[in-house]
């Protein structure tokens, strides 16, 4: 019986390990972005959250899943995130420059990835525009269905270009403070 419960956490240990090794330079790249993205969203005082009932639901589902901050850090304004940024390069990186490097390769593959979804969306809104021509001038016409197909793809499609816009600007914006600190 001792065996066993050795042999587990040994395992669950090495899993910790592995999770860790897996963080270049010791930036976790999912949780900066996350942090990026909901800069603000929680900043506000009593009135302005009495205003709407939607955000203040809104605010309570992420409180709830970002217990303890393990998804994202609560930044209310831009200034704050850059503060946390800097407290997260300063952690004595020995090859600063590489870590740059990185950086600056990693937002060559978002915008890569960027352009792809353009290239992708735009034959897709043409074919979608001409089925919807052709459906118009038959007689026999699923009008309801086929704009309700139509408004799903392209709204799928507008959430993935934005969320590849977003990836963009924030190692856009990570690598700017990432150069305007000064290394010894």
């Amino acid at each position: 019986m001792e065996w066993y419960y050795y042999c587990k956490t040994t395992t669950t240990k090495e899993n910790n390990a592995m999770k860790n090794k897996y963080k270049p330079y010791m930036i976790d790249i999912k949780y900066e972005c996350r942090t990026y993205q909901y800069v603000g969203r929680d900043y506000g005082n009593s009135k302005s959250a009495d205003l709407s009932c939607i955000f203040n639901f809104d605010r309570f589902i992420r409180k709830i899943w970002n217990r303890k901050q393990t998804k994202y850090r609560f930044c209310n304004t831009y200034s704050d995130w850059e503060e946390h940024i800097t407290n997260v390069l300063n952690k004595n990186i020995v090859n600063y420059d590489d870590m740059v490097h990185w950086l600056i390769w990693k937002r060559n593959v978002a915008k890569q990835q960027l352009e792809a979804v353009k290239v992708i969306s735009i034959p897709i809104y043409m074919a979608l525009i001409g089925v919807f021509s052709t459906f118009l001038n038959k007689k026999f016409h699923p009008m309801l269905e086929l704009l309700i197909i139509l408004i799903i793809i392209i709204a799928f499609c507008v959430f993935i270009l934005l969320r590849a816009m977003d990836r963009v600007e924030f190692f856009d914006d990570f690598i700017k403070i990432a150069k305007g600190i000064e290394q010894p």
